[in-house]
C-alpha cells in the first residue's frame, strides 16, 4: 500500500474515533430526585455535576404547571447545612 493512502486511512480512522469519543456522555442520563408535586406544580431539581463535588456546582430547578407549560413567578431557597 502507497505511504501516502495509509496515511490517510489512518487519520482518517484516527479522527472518527477521536469525534466519536468527544460526544460521549459523560454526565448521567437520570436525574438526580424524582419529580415531586407542590400545589398544581410539578417540581424537578438537578445538579451537575452529580452528585455534587466540593467546589462549583450548578442546580437545575425545573417547575412545570398544568399541560407541562413553565411555571413563572417561584422562589426557590437554597439552603447549606
Amino acid at each position: 500500500m502507497n505511504p501516502v493512502k495509509k496515511s490517510f486511512w489512518v487519520i482518517l480512522g484516527g479522527g472518527t474515533l477521536f469525534f466519536l469519543s468527544a460526544c460521549g456522555k459523560t454526565e448521567p442520563s437520570l436525574p438526580d430526585t424524582t419529580s415531586q408535586t407542590w400545589n398544581d406544580w410539578t417540581v424537578r431539581v438537578e445538579s451537575r455535576p452529580s452528585p455534587p463535588r466540593d467546589g462549583m456546582n450548578e442546580f437545575l430547578v425545573m417547575v412545570t404547571g398544568a399541560h407541562d407549560r413553565p411555571g413563572s413567578h417561584c422562589l426557590v431557597d437554597i439552603r447549606t447545612a
